[in-house]
């Protein structure tokens, strides 16, 4: 028991300070751009025995936004940092025992603003070292990750399943996107109303289901990707009437199948295209050109009886005619196709 006070003892009373060695990040004031990401090693030699490290570093707040510290030693704890007033704080407790004669011990990561800075140690960093060992404190000029541009959603569109259900359709064009905002907004998309952040989706999801909607209004809606260097690109919007009732409110169920002709027609970039279901059934709703090509498939998969409405939109097409066929298909093998005929006029 003696000995062991003595040992915390000998670790209270050797505490000394860090030698440190300030050094430009040149390479941020050469070669960064806003929204890259920083990254500065922490480089120590010559200490053992080390019961515990506090490191501050002090730099321009206004030019680096402190992010994180990563430890490059797995055999050391994980470091607690945080950032105040352009200073951060580095410290690891109860590393009694660790030997280290040098190398690599942590890592921090910073977003550049915009600007120049130094990373300074200040006198407060300080060890705890059994044999009161000098510790040499390093750090090298950061390396500097480009921020990524992400690619933006494509071809959205909307499709009302239910009387309070619309579905988002879209293309991922990215292959770095960390997800995609989900955003909605009252009206048309030239009317005034403002966007609102409805949801989110998850990296290389193309779908979104609305279910916060109320019937006999119109919404309009956009994407937006986004990725972890803060980059953003929105998709085009698209608006949707949600004409839909539901059977219990309207209390009747359409008396038999119909595909009513798009409104309106013809159009520019885009129309609505309303179909009635006497029954639970399969529907696929697709849009050809005048060679009989597909181009768009707007409904693929189960509906309820109702009227259902889908939007086309067109914007990325050329003008001319074009044909859209629903097809039906019952649980009992019964049927329902038709074709009808609208134009694209730019």
């Amino acid at each position: 028991m003696k000995e062991y006070l003595l040992f915390l003892f000998m670790i209270f009373i050797s505490q000394t300070y860090i030698t440190a060695q300030n050094v430009s990040v040149s390479a941020i004031n050469a070669k960064a751009e806003a929204g890259d990401s920083v990254t500065i090693p922490i480089n120590v030699s010559g200490f053992v025995n080390v019961g515990a490290i506090t490191i501050k570093l002090q730099f321009d707040p206004g030019v680096l936004a402190f992010g994180r510290a990563l430890n490059w030693d797995s055999q050391i704890p994980e470091a607690m940092a945080g950032e105040k007033n352009g200073i951060v704080t580095i410290a690891w407790d109860g590393l009694t025992g660790v030997n280290k004669s040098g190398g690599s011990l942590v890592e921090l990561r910073f977003l550049y603003i915009g600007g120049t800075t130094s990373l300074n140690f200040l006198p407060q960093s300080e060890i705890a070292d059994v044999e009161a060992n000098p510790m040499q404190v390093t750090y090298i000029n950061g390396s500097i990750k480009k921020k990524e541009p992400v690619a933006a959603p494509g071809n959205l569109r909307a499709e009302v399943i239910r009387a309070y259900r619309i579905n988002l359709f879209w293309k991922d064009n990215s292959d770095n996107e960390s997800g995609f905002y989900i955003y909605r907004k009252d009206g048309e998309i030239s009317g005034n109303g403002i966007y609102k952040l409805i949801g989110k989706a998850a990296p290389n999801d193309t779908t979104f289901e609305d279910a916060a909607i109320k019937a006999l209004l119109t919404y309009t809606y956009k994407v937006c990707a986004f990725n972890a260097d803060s980059s953003f690109s929105y998709s085009n919007e698209v608006s949707v009437a949600n004409n839909l009732v539901s059977v219990a409110a309207n209390n009747r169920v359409p008396s038999d199948y119909k595909l009513y002709q798009n409104y309106p027609n013809p159009f520019n970039p885009s129309t609505v295209i309303k179909y009635n279901l006497k029954n639970d059934c399969y529907v696929k709703l697709t849009v050809f050109n005048t060679i009989g090509t597909e181009v768009a498939v707007l409904v693929n998969g189960f509906r309820q009886p109702g009227m259902n409405s889908v939007t086309f939109n067109a914007s990325e097409m050329p003008s001319g005619i074009y044909f859209y066929k629903i097809e039906t298909h019952e649980e009992n093998g019964s049927s329902f196709k038709v074709m009808k005929k609208m134009i694209l006029i730019k």
